[in-house]
């Protein structure tokens, strides 16, 4: 149409030159009505263009010469600083030879691809181009359409299957785990107990006791181990420990020296820590996990075993918010090796339970994802710093809080077990093994015990004689009854009788574990050592 009227104001001017006055009169009077359509017919184009609801853009050679306001709008750029820019320039990095390849081809069939907002963040487009003319002058004009929105919803949707895929596996991984896990933990039950048992009967001159306590170590290692899966198999890693307020001071020097103990002479571990730490809520079996957990990677990090390992632990605070650690107080726990590093790329997936770090070097490559989930139960937080052939650094962030004095708990390995006073207690387990060493255990604190294999049993004897016993400790697992049902038809017979459930499954709902301290009961994982048994009946008697 606009080509029609150039051609009929030629054709005018040709007439002006030729025709006399009264015609050339006429032809300027067309040309006038002409050129005012060709300025409203522009105009009216000009309108549609910037009012399309999509982006369009024409491009010269790759270079931008004109767009649309919703063009403008969709990146955030001014009109001034596209005009003459290329269009490569705000394509996301990656996909610019993709752009660069179909302008050049001439490509017509629509695509994907993504541009860098203004504002750093990333579009996602759907283009359709294709080849024009204008003004005598070859140009691409291109609709985009704007497509993060339904991109976004794409990532989500796969991210979520692919979360409830994990989950799925992770569910079927711990039913596996729990029972590995209960039967190792009912083997190490008898090793524990008989070596504490060998240890507190023999002299300490005895060329035997050096070797006993290796054997302790080994086992408690071992007993480590199992825990760990538990927590790697557990939602988020949580165990379902008591938190208590503490200071870990005590607790980190006396780790420190069973990891001294456990690692190669040939590696070097400082140890340095703040004389008053402040009081955090965590428990002292999760913090030597942690802390056992990252020197035994950093070991394993190490070349032919040697080089450095750092531990610190002192007082922070966070004044301003960073890598989403809030403002606040904390107790910082590092633990900083020499060896051999990370990539960036094995970093970032360093906390997923399923990516291995030290696998290839002889590890479990679990470690930090297990750390990881006990530190977010204390609310607290975790940062990696690392580069390849400089060595890896852990930070752990734990909240500090405030307790009264009276309420804060020491943390350490102390050898001031809690001895009863000739109370009665009726012991259950279905493994003689365990029952035996448990026994001899519990006679060593002196209480007084009488142990069943049978869940029936025990209960056909607290039926009969129901104030014979202040005390019921039992495992959870067993054939006929199990620990939890044994306590709830105790509790009809004696109401106020007190409980400790035992067990190598860990503390879950799945088991009603969970349902002890509703029937006014504690809790104790297997393997459970001497101190643990001592401690965890008198706080039970004490409460009492």
């Amino acid at each position: 149409m606009i080509e029609e009227k150039k051609k009929k104001i030629i054709s005018s001017i040709k007439n002006i030159l030729i025709h006399p006055i009264s015609k050339v009169l006429n032809g300027l009077c067309f040309i006038t009505r002409a050129g005012r359509d060709l300025i409203d017919s522009e105009h009216r184009l000009r309108c549609f263009f910037n009012a399309a609801f999509e982006g369009m853009a024409i491009t010269e050679k790759g270079v931008l010469i004109d767009c649309n306001e919703r063009f403008v709008e969709m990146f955030g750029y001014s009109r001034e600083f596209l005009i003459g820019t290329k269009v490569v320039d705000i394509v996301y990095p990656d996909d610019r030879e993709l752009v660069k390849k179909n302008m050049e081809q001439e490509h017509t069939a629509s695509y994907e691809h993504r541009v860098s907002h203004k504002d750093g963040s990333i579009c996602y487009v759907e283009v359709h181009g294709q080849k024009s003319q204008l003004l005598g002058r070859d140009v691409r004009i291109t609709v985009i359409h704007d497509i993060t929105e339904r991109k976004e919803a794409e990532d989500y949707k796969s991210l979520s299957f692919r979360q409830q895929k994990e989950a799925s596996k992770m569910e079927a991984i711990g039913s596996f785990a729990a029972g590995i896990a209960h039967d190792f933990n009912n083997a190490l039950s008898p090793i524990i107990g008989n070596c504490e048992i060998m240890l507190l009967n023999m002299e300490e001159t005895n060329p035997l006791r050096s070797k006993l306590v290796k054997m302790l170590a080994a086992a408690d290692t071992a007993s480590r181990l199992v825990h760990r899966i538990q927590s790697f198999t557990s939602k988020n890693g949580k165990g379902g420990e008591k938190l208590l307020p503490m200071r870990l001071g005590g607790c980190i020097t006396e780790t420190y020296e069973f990891i001294r103990s456990m690692t190669p002479a040939s590696i070097n571990i400082e140890m340095s820590i703040d004389e008053e730490l402040g009081v955090v809520n965590v428990t002292d079996v999760t913090i030597r996990q942690v802390l056992m957990n990252l020197c035994k990677n950093s070991a394993q990090a190490m070349i032919e075993s040697e080089g450095s390992i750092y531990i610190r632990a002192q007082n922070d605070v966070v004044n301003v918010s960073r890598y989403g650690i809030p403002v606040g107080e904390y107790v910082r726990l590092e633990v900083e090796d020499d060896g051999v590093g990370m990539s960036q790329e094995v970093m970032d997936r360093a906390l997923n339970p399923y990516f291995s770090t030290t696998k290839d070097r002889g590890g479990t490559g679990i470690g930090l994802s297990v750390v990881n989930g006990i530190v977010a139960n204390y609310n607290g937080f975790i940062q990696l710093y690392s580069r390849v052939g400089e060595g890896t650094r852990v930070v752990v962030y734990i909240p500090i809080t405030d307790a009264e004095p009276s309420k804060i708990v020491d943390c350490g390995l102390s050898d001031d077990v809690k001895i009863g006073n000739n109370q009665r207690i009726l012991l259950v387990d279905d493994h003689e093994s365990v029952m035996d060493a448990v026994s001899q255990i519990l006679e060593s604190l002196n209480y007084r015990v009488k142990a069943y294999v049978s869940s029936l049993e025990a209960l056909e004897e607290l039926t009969a004689h129901p104030n014979d016993y202040d005390v019921l400790v039992t495992d959870l697992t067993m054939p006929d009854m199990t620990g939890v049902v044994l306590i709830k038809e105790v509790k009809k017979i004696k109401p106020d009788l007190k409980v400790v459930l035992c067990s190598g499954l860990g503390s879950n709902k799945q088991y009603g574990t969970d349902e002890v301290s509703k029937a006014d009961g504690l809790y104790l994982a297997k393997p459970a050592t001497r101190l643990e048994y001592g401690k965890v009946l008198a706080e039970i008697f004490e409460a009492s």
